[in-house]
């Protein structure tokens, strides 16, 4: 389980600013980076239960954490949910409440800090499906990010890894390839969708300020 584990990356990635063409936000203002995240792990084929979190950090725009008055999440229903502070400026919220993770459906971060509310929304990307190898096709997803990502490693020698990926497109690797499944064995398959918004947080809000959503789903296949 923990090698598993170990191939998810991070909620929050790493965003290329070209995101924000527009250069939207204020440079002096707080940096809100704010992610919505599901996470679904697949053990020989068999597809776990998946978790779902938000999570919300935030800095004024020297990198010094800033106290918010509130953080709300609204989900599809809609489903109003305040996220919980921890350490100062990070404040999250563990799939309690009664929302879920909806890929194609729109989500609400909202960000109070000294009077002032930064609002965000991101439609979430995900759907992810892995195709068995007793029954081998596409791997695919239904709704796209700007930053998705295929993994394929063998768990056997020489441990050959593919990355597809941070453009990948949906259906254009499938579990019938020899390139990527040469030979009989074990291996690990992770796809990240992720979307990514910066800018998303509005005008007030600092210019590297952003939204990701992330679909995650990964684990071991036996062919």
């Amino acid at each position: 389980m923990i090698l598993i584990l170990s191939l998810f990356s991070p909620l929050f990635v790493s965003c290329n600013q070209n995101n924000n063409p527009l250069g939207i936000g204020d440079p002096n203002g707080p940096i809100i980076n704010a992610g919505i995240t599901r996470q679904t792990i697949v053990l020989d084929g068999v597809v776990g239960t998946p978790s779902f979190a938000c999570q919300v950090v935030i800095t004024d725009h020297n990198g010094t954490p800033l106290a918010a008055d509130g953080v709300t999440l609204i989900a599809p229903g809609p489903v109003t949910v305040a996220l919980t502070p921890g350490i100062t400026g990070y404040y999250s919220n563990a799939g309690t409440g009664g929302w879920a993770f909806t890929p194609g459906q729109s989500y609400t971060m909202k960000v109070s800090i000294s009077g002032t509310t930064y609002s965000g929304s991101i439609t979430l990307p995900g759907g992810v499906t892995i195709p068995p190898f007793t029954s081998p096709g596409p791997i695919v997803w239904a709704h796209a990010g700007n930053e998705d990502t295929v993994t394929t490693t063998e768990t056997f020698s020489p441990y050959t890894s593919h990355i597809y990926g941070p453009v990948a497109s949906s259906g254009s690797i499938s579990t019938a390839s020899s390139t990527y499944f040469p030979a009989s064995g074990t291996y690990s398959i992770q796809v990240n969708v992720i979307k990514s918004s910066i800018g998303a947080f509005g005008s007030n809000a600092n210019t590297v300020a952003v939204l990701t959503g992330t679909d995650q789903l990964g684990g071991t296949y036996t062919k």
